[in-house]
């Protein structure tokens, strides 16, 4: 049984209540807010900070780069000359593989169709000889004699022919045309039975 009458104002009375719910829950609001501010600043700082050491890691590598960049200019420029001089070299060449093809055909014809020639193979070398001009700045020359010392091309012939008349025949017409330094006759085979029978060889020529 209530011993007392509350005459307050009801504005009044909710206000007081809403201050009182105020006081309990403000600080508990205000630490969170606190709490979520400090974790945002931490996360900021350390974004900046790995910002920062991303942008002196790249002006750090900023020379590298560079360098990189020059040293593939460099190699495409080392490239080209060195494409250049194989051309150069081509041409200077007494006796260029085109025209080996030729004298190769012509022998081959001289034969009476008694010689046929199946594969051909093109091996080229050089010596040391433009390499030691380059290091030592010499001149370079056109001359043939000194291009036939530094360069060497091999060709081989494989073919086939009736007897070896016809192939020994082939390898002199080889020679007598001038065009090669050295022209060797490998190999002969016989393939083939009694009836029909035919001489495998193999000829290297040199220029």
């Amino acid at each position: 049984m209530n011993t007392h009458l509350n005459l307050l104002p009801v504005g009044y009375l909710r206000a007081r209540l809403i201050r009182r719910r105020l006081a309990v829950w403000a600080p508990i609001w205000l630490a969170l807010i606190l709490l979520g501010a400090a974790n945002w600043w931490a996360s900021y700082a350390a974004c900046d900070e790995a910002a920062a050491a991303r942008e002196a890691r790249e002006r750090q590598y900023q020379p590298v780069q560079r360098t990189t960049t020059q040293v593939n200019v460099l190699r495409r420029q080392i490239e080209e000359l060195n494409s250049r001089e194989n051309v150069l070299d081509d041409l200077l060449e007494p006796h260029p593989p085109l025209s080996g093809l030729g004298f190769i055909g012509r022998s081959a014809a001289a034969c009476g169709g008694r010689v046929r020639v199946n594969r051909m193979v093109l091996e080229r070398s050089k010596t040391t000889a433009p390499a030691a001009r380059r290091q030592t700045g010499a001149p370079r020359q056109a001359g043939a004699a000194e291009h036939a010392s530094d360069a060497v091309s091999r060709i081989t012939l494989d073919g086939a022919g009736l007897d070896n008349q016809a192939i020994a025949a082939f390898v002199e017409a080889l020679k007598s045309t001038g065009a090669f330094r050295q022209v060797e006759l490998n190999s002969t085979i016989r393939t083939g039975d009694e009836i029909d029978a035919m001489r495998t060889f193999v000829v290297t020529c040199e220029y």
